[in-house]
């Protein structure tokens, strides 16, 4: 199966997030943000200068950071270079009650099966 490429979507989030605690976007902290997305430093840098370049980009709404990000052509082509990072797998699990809590797959042996 073919690795997914990064959204704008994912992108304005990730990029909405470090705006609104009124951080500068930098290349450590997009970093930190995108962990889990195959990015070289090279390109994690063009992307957050290219992001740095939009005037009043902590104007921006969610919503309209992603409208905003989906124009850049440059930047949509070097989304499609960012994949999805399959070999890490990364579950959080709030479990209440009974019952099993489990992530991935479950080997389960019956007596009835020995």
């Amino acid at each position: 199966m073919e690795p997914f490429s990064i959204t704008a979507t994912v992108l304005s989030g990730v990029v909405y997030d470090i705006i609104k605690t009124s951080a500068k976007l930098t290349l450590d902290n997009f970093k930190t943000k995108v962990k889990g997305w195959l990015i070289d430093d090279v390109t994690a840098q063009k992307v957050v200068d290219e992001i740095n370049q939009i005037s009043d980009l902590e104007d921006y709404s969610e919503k309209g950071l992603t409208k905003k990000l989906e124009q850049n052509e440059k930047l949509i082509e070097m989304l499609k270079t960012i994949k999805l990072d399959q070999s890490v797998r990364q579950v959080t699990q709030i479990h209440s009650g009974s019952g099993d809590n489990v992530a991935g797959d479950k080997n389960v042996t019956y007596k009835s099966d020995l």
